[in-house]
């Protein structure tokens, strides 16, 4: 009623009253130009964001570089590495350490001595005894076995329920499908032989070095930039393609019975990936937000040879160096592939030769190491899925045919 009764006031005032008129006709004429424009601004801000979106969606460079947990993750390695005082060390890593389980008898320094979150998450731990027995692989990491399978092709199991595609996994290429014949090229020594995998995911609160599970020649690595999506075992059994998606870095090696494979699996927070031997490895690196492509796939061979090419391009820049013969420029320029790598590590014509044992690069808080290596023979498992492990800890043994074991012994 009360409406009605403005209404009609407002009417008769329009009507009647011209200067009441003329000053309604002004205030619906600045209404609806206001209006006007914001409409105008919603509908422009509405477009931008949509098409944002849509882009992101079907353009995975783009969604990479837009990536929420990339940034988050940068901004924590900042925040772990931000000086602590020291009367907060222990208070701050002792909270932590009870909520994470750490085993602080692993432990080589006292709480107090880490100055960054940093430094504690990375920390060293005290040295552990190393089977030698060339035919048995070791634990990469103080970690949980996820899965352990024979592999026959491109799709393989990550947890119950859900796979991955192992072609794109370890080239970031969705067209790379290891199928049929491009699969038996993985079998370096022997057609015959088997694949196998092996997956770990570390808690935030084991020691976050990995280490080489047995004498390794590492011929190159391949750098895969992606997202940094969460790896623990809820998340990836709910969401497909995490491991596809997410940043990692392969290291392709050989060892004594073929093909032997790493992958070290990026994270939410675990933005930062390192091998001790290829300083140049830079992970979770801020990404130009345009719209041009990247790289997203970085390779980068450990093999000793001279580049010839980018002597010569060397040169050319600098005429200075143009009376060295190739030889002795390859020393000089900042191209060349020798570089100093820690004596544990020792440098071949053909590639990296890492110690069973020795300690490989780290991550920033936990994440996941996927192990693939051929094996002809039998293999012995002695640890199943779901169990615990230690970096060092034997997982399985390639069992000898009575023959090989002969002529073994025969050798030694």
């Amino acid at each position: 009623m009360q409406r009605f009764k403005n209404f009609s006031k407002n009417f008769k005032d329009f009507v009647i009253n011209s200067q009441r008129r003329e000053e309604m006709i002004l205030g619906w004429k600045n209404s609806r130009q206001f209006s006007l424009k914001k409409t105008i601004a919603y509908s422009t801000g509405l477009y931008f964001i949509g098409a944002t979106y849509y882009y992101s969606k079907t353009n995975e460079d783009f969604s990479i570089k837009m990536d929420f947990a990339r940034n988050v993750s940068r901004f924590s390695g900042w925040v772990s590495s931000q000086y602590i005082p020291l009367s907060l060390r222990k208070p701050l890593f002792g909270a932590f350490a009870k909520s994470y389980n750490v085993i602080e008898n692993d432990m080589i320094e006292p709480f107090e001595n880490y100055e960054t979150f940093n430094q504690f998450f990375t920390r060293r731990v005290k040295p552990r005894q190393i089977d030698n027995n060339d035919e048995v692989i070791l634990s990469p990491a103080d970690s949980k076995v996820l899965t352990i399978a024979e592999v026959k092709g491109d799709s393989n199991i990550l947890v119950k329920g859900i796979n991955y595609k192992m072609g794109e996994f370890l080239t970031g290429n969705k067209s790379v499908v290891l199928d049929n014949d491009l699969f038996k090229t993985l079998k370096i020594k022997d057609p015959e032989s088997k694949i196998y995998q092996a997956i770990f995911y570390l808690n935030p609160g084991d020691y976050h070095r990995y280490h080489s599970p047995t004498q390794i020649l590492a011929k190159r690595r391949n750098h895969i930039l992606g997202y940094l999506a969460p790896v623990k075992e809820s998340y990836i059994s709910k969401y497909e393609r995490v491991y596809e998606g997410n940043e990692r870095v392969a290291l392709f090696g050989e060892w004594k019975h073929g093909q032997f494979i790493q992958v070290y699996v990026g994270a939410t927070n675990v933005g930062s990936m390192t091998l001790e031997f290829d300083p140049e490895l830079k992970t979770n690196q801020k990404i130009d937000l345009n719209w041009k492509k990247f790289n997203k796939s970085n390779v980068k061979n450990f093999d000793n040879k001279i580049d010839v090419e980018s002597v010569k391009k060397t040169a050319e820049q600098r005429p200075d160096l143009q009376e060295f013969s190739t030889e002795e420029l390859s020393v000089l320029n900042d191209l060349d592939k020798k570089q100093k790598i820690p004596s544990i590590y020792k440098q071949l014509e053909n590639g990296i030769l890492i110690p069973k044992g020795a300690e490989i690069g780290r991550f920033n808080l936990g994440s996941t190491v996927v192990v693939f290596f051929e094996a002809k023979g039998d293999l012995q498992w002695f640890v199943k899925e779901g169990d615990k492990v230690r970096y060092g800890q034997p997982v399985c043994q390639v069992m000898l045919n009575q023959q090989t074991a002969q002529n073994k012994s025969q050798k030694n």
